[in-house]
């Protein structure tokens, strides 16, 4: 029996680090946008936008290094879109500072608080409604999507002309992973070392498992295509597709000053803020996990990532091979690009409302 020693190109940690600033603002897009709204009482809110804008080689990244360039002026000049939204609405107070590096623009950070009634007139150029209302001990922020309008057609039209090269590696990812639990279900005895080696840690294979291996770090490696930027491109394909989809104009995270009575479409956080979940294709993507395949490898690496990162230092660190070896294996289908398509459709959908009510805290 032939064998051979296999290390991919991507250790895990390094692999995963790439998935876990991908979610907010993918790995080699340049530019992350974050608002943040805090409910301060019933007659304040705080509404904060940060800009992190990334410096791009001119030589190697052209569009994206124009693009940035444009943003970064704009935001200089306070004509950015951000800066109109401010100044639709009449802030009791303001703020706006600027961080630069060897004298270029890399941060923008702009808060105001106003009246909660005016949170609404802060989005009025897109498609969100957002509402404060309340009653004699409760009250509610609650936000509307509406169809996304932060994308030209250009842009949706390249990411329709992306995307459907993008589906092809998806489906060939797929397969890939097909072949390797069905080589493990045939040889048990192989499965440590193959799925060892899927995690990028030392192993001896077959020569046919390390094709196999190769094979699927490939794949792999075409899947998270998805947060790259070419040449000739200013915006990754999940950063595009989020334009296209994406109702809000950046991540969006709430804090609200009482007990929160319900909340509807976000996600509760450990410091007990709430996040409206984006809308993109990596979120689409994820969400598939089990439909056809289970474990889904890119998305437990993803799932183990962040619970690492979110995992005190004194805390006991789960080994992940033994997890992921725990987890029943299973093939339904190796889907082709149109079902793909199909299903990544469905989850492409905003939730219908994004609402927190809460209790105010009695005033001393």
């Amino acid at each position: 029996m032939k064998t051979s020693r296999i290390r991919f190109r991507h250790p895990l940690q390094f692999f995963a680090l790439i998935l876990l600033i991908g979610l907010n603002a993918c790995v080699t897009d340049p530019l992350t946008e974050s608002i943040d709204i805090e409910m301060l009482s019933d007659e304040e809110a705080r509404v904060s936008v940060t800009v992190e804008i990334e410096p791009v080689d001119p030589e190697t990244r052209p569009a994206a290094a124009a693009s940035t360039t444009a943003l970064a002026n704009a935001l200089a000049d306070e004509t950015d879109q951000w800066s109109r939204r401010f100044a639709a609405v009449n802030p009791y107070r303001e703020q706006r500072t600027w961080t630069r590096t060897e004298g270029v623009l890399t941060k923008v950070q702009h808060s105001a608080v106003l009246d909660p009634r005016e949170i609404g007139l802060f989005f009025g150029d897109t498609s969100i409604s957002v509402f404060v209302t309340g009653g004699e001990d409760w009250r509610e922020i609650s936000i509307y999507p509406g169809t996304s309008n932060g994308a030209s057609v250009e842009q949706q039209r390249a990411l329709e002309r992306r995307m459907t090269v993008w589906l092809q590696s998806v489906s060939r990812y797929y397969g890939a992973v097909a072949r390797i639990y069905e080589y493990i279900e045939a040889h048990p005895h192989r499965t440590r070392d193959v799925v060892s080696a899927m995690f990028a840690i030392d192993a001896i294979l077959t020569e046919t498992e390390r094709i196999l291996l190769d094979e699927f770090e490939i794949e792999l490696d075409e899947l998270i295509g998805l947060f790259s930027v070419s040449e000739d491109e200013s915006l990754s394909l999940q950063r595009v597709s989020q334009l296209v989809y994406d109702p809000l104009p950046a991540s969006l995270r709430i804090s609200v000053d009482g007990d929160v009575l319900l909340h509807e479409g976000v996600e509760e956080q450990d410091d007990g803020s709430f996040v409206v979940p984006r809308v993109g294709l990596w979120e689409a993507f994820a969400a598939l996990e089990g439909r056809w395949i289970t474990p889904d490898p890119l998305t437990v690496f993803l799932r183990m990532a962040e619970e690492d990162e979110a995992r005190d230092e004194d805390e006991s660190e789960e080994d992940p091979l033994a997890a992921f070896l725990e987890q029943p294996r299973w093939v339904h289908s190796v889907p082709q690009s149109e079902e793909i398509r199909d299903a990544l459709m469905e989850e492409l959908r905003p939730e219908p409302v994004y609402r927190v009510r809460w209790r105010p805290e009695e005033e001393e």
